[in-house]
């Protein structure tokens, strides 16, 4: 197998980064303390590689979240997936992020069953029965996080 492209970078900075690597606390360990803390939190994305939800958030080795990611960031398409975590951690906070100029307002289910049938005919049938969420411009709202300012007295 040939490995190329923005593959060869990618396993290059996992060698990297897997020289100095340090394990996490065991699962166990945390799912206890996010069940008795009620620390848990899920975010809910789009998967466009954009959009970079730990950026945007802030999240890093101090301010942990699961995060689950889909064209869309569509909750039906996660419920499998939000399930187990409810069942592992119980998480409090589920997070819903949409973002500006989502893929899934210009690609409707229409064209998409229409490529998967030209690239699996066989798979007529299935596709046909499928959906994937669009976004219809009426279902465009947009809404900002509003964080207060912190003020010094």
């Amino acid at each position: 197998m040939v490995i190329k492209g923005p593959l060869v970078e990618m396993l290059a900075r996992n060698s990297k980064f897997a020289s100095s690597y340090q394990s996490p606390p065991a699962l166990l360990q945390m799912v206890s303390t996010m069940r008795a803390t009620g620390a848990g939190v899920v975010v809910l994305s789009c998967s466009d590689p954009r959009l970079n939800p730990y950026q945007i958030l802030g999240i890093d080795a101090t301010l942990k979240a699961t995060m689950v990611r889909n064209a869309g960031g569509r909750a039906f398409d996660a419920i499998r997936t939000l399930s187990v975590l409810q069942t592992i951690g119980a998480p409090r906070t589920i997070a819903i992020m949409h973002h500006t100029d989502c893929g899934m307002t210009h690609f409707h289910d229409d064209a998409i069953k229409k490529a998967l049938i030209e690239l699996s005919p066989g798979g007529k049938t299935n596709i046909e029965k499928m959906q994937f969420g669009e976004i219809k411009a009426r279902q465009v709202n947009p809404m900002h996080l509003s964080i207060p300012e912190a003020h010094s007295s």
